[in-house]
């Protein structure tokens, strides 16, 4: 595992991810959330070099789930998530005066935390997120998460964002 021992990954927070999909789904998703914005994941960079980026996003693709891999959290170098994207890429910077905020070690701790879990497999979750019908007891210690409830968990935990019921956000 990348994160554990002394000379493990650890990750600082570097900003928000917004993708723009051309696919079925990616446009589906833009129609009924009323959005230009697809998909989210969070940008890291290496703790120790600020110039190694990586997008952590619960994501997944039709020709993986043939290949037998599901949707799943992951951290994949930023300039690979970019060179193989299908569409539209920006990005939100955060900038922050309080370094506290996104203190190496909570960042760190975050990722490991849901790195590797499953994309939510509940598709009434996701439908209840359109409608911010899901409960704060679905949203607590979730088993799965969709992409933009793990970018909010991750600020919501960081104190960036106010909490709020993460599986009820969307794109």
């Amino acid at each position: 595992d990348s994160t554990r021992g002394e000379n493990a990954q650890k990750y600082n927070l570097v900003g928000i991810a917004l993708f723009s999909g051309k696919d079925f789904i990616s446009r589906f998703i833009k129609k009924v959330t009323h959005s230009k914005i697809s998909h989210v994941g969070i940008i890291l960079a290496d703790a120790k070099d600020e110039n190694k980026w990586y997008c952590f996003e619960s994501t997944g693709s039709v020709r993986e789930v043939l290949q037998g891999h599901y949707p799943h959290v992951r951290v994949t170098p930023w300039k690979e998530t970019v060179e193989k994207y299908h569409g539209k890429v920006s990005y939100r910077l955060a900038v922050f005066e309080d370094r506290e905020r996104t203190d190496s070690r909570v960042v760190t701790d975050f990722v490991k935390e849901y790195d590797g879990k499953s994309y939510t497999k509940n598709p009434l979750k996701l439908l209840r997120a359109l409608f911010r019908k899901n409960t704060e007891s679905e949203s607590q210690s979730p088993s799965t998460v969709f992409c933009s409830e793990l970018a909010a968990k991750m600020l919501m935990n960081l104190e960036i964002i106010n909490k709020r019921i993460a599986s009820n956000t969307h794109p």
